[in-house]
């Protein structure tokens, strides 16, 4: 048996609070995260289920289905932990295309030539119209479909 010192055991002291009581309150889980958007089912409290604590139905909210850690908890001195406080992100959305006017009046020319429709025709001329203005031949589908109802309204008048 080789003798232990202090420096080669681990001493695991507990967290400063932890003889506190703490309560969960209101669910902070994002059930739209999938979708890039923020919403919260309005939990209010964690209702711990009346089972045994040592099983996993223990951590889970009969209220809101979620796990314990989605609720913001809170000390009974009123002190709120920022590490258990789920924060809600603002979804990050992609940044718009920028044309120059330019890349404008060229796109709007072609797209007047080819009759505001995307055929398979003239995908060469596609192709080549979009490299030279250096974008994707998606970006120059959405842009055709946003600006055809506007043209075809110019066009009738």
């Amino acid at each position: 048996m080789s003798q232990e010192t202090m420096s080669d055991t681990e001493i695991n002291f507990p967290p400063p609070g932890f003889d506190q009581e703490v309560v969960y309150k209101e669910c902070k889980r994002n059930h739209s995260a999938s979708l890039n958007r923020v919403s919260y089912d309005g939990c209010q409290e964690f209702l711990k289920a009346g089972v045994e604590s040592n099983t996993k139905d223990a951590m889970l909210c009969v209220v809101c289905g979620c796990h314990q850690n989605f609720h913001v908890q809170v000390r009974l001195n009123g002190e709120t932990n920022p590490k258990k406080e789920m924060m809600s992100v603002p979804p990050k959305r992609k940044k718009r295309t920028v044309f120059t006017p330019i890349s404008k009046n060229r796109m709007k020319e072609f797209a007047e030539r080819i009759g505001w429709k995307l055929t398979t025709g003239k995908k060469e001329e596609i192709d080549h119209l979009c490299l030279e203005i250096g974008i994707s031949l998606k970006t120059f589908s959405v842009w055709l479909n946003n600006h055809r109802p506007r043209a075809i309204k110019m066009e009738k008048q």
